[in-house]
């Protein structure tokens, strides 16, 4: 008997699976955008892939969280993407705490999502990432993305005036 969802999965394990090679695999794949909601980025492999895919044309826009995007290795990474056009917004969440999301939206039709932080040392811990491709999930979570998004560019300008700027 077959069974047909919609749905293309792939389930991946730190350290036993390759999560930054995959994770730059899905990066790399966009056409069209690519929308990331993380908690700690740390991935300098991953950056230069996003940038590359911003000077390609693709919309790549990022959140991260705000206490997070303070720290030495976030702030160089942030700048280094704004300074290429990506827009990088920082917000904590709508309750007051971490903006403690780990997803990324692919062409509004793949999401990657779980406990793995976009981050070398993420790849060295227990994590794991799902890669779902499905339009009505993308659609949900690029929902949530906005969401943040609107929540950021009203509450935390301090840290977002550059991604003010930037929008069009």
């Amino acid at each position: 008997m077959a069974i047909e969802t919609g749905i293309r999965l792939g389930t991946y394990f730190s350290p036993d699976d390759d999560t930054m090679g995959t994770f730059v695999d899905c990066i790399q794949s966009a056409q069209t955008s690519i929308f990331i909601a993380d908690f700690a980025w740390h991935a300098p492999i991953a950056k230069a892939d996003l940038i590359a895919k911003k000077k390609a044309g693709i919309d790549v826009q990022v959140i991260l969280d705000a206490t997070e995007g303070g720290e030495k290795y976030e702030q160089a990474a942030i700048q280094e993407m704004r300074d290429a056009g990506i827009v990088v917004w920082l917000t904590h969440s709508q309750h007051g705490k971490y903006m403690h999301h780990k997803f990324m939206v692919v062409d509004g039709t793949r999401v990657l999502s779980g406990s793995w932080n976009f981050s070398e040392s993420a790849s060295l811990e227990d994590n794991y990432f799902d890669i779902i491709e499905n339009e009505q999930r993308a659609a949900l979570f690029v929902s949530k993305w906005t969401e943040i998004r609107d929540f950021a560019k009203d509450h935390y300008m301090e840290f977002n005036q550059w991604a003010e700027g930037a929008q069009s």
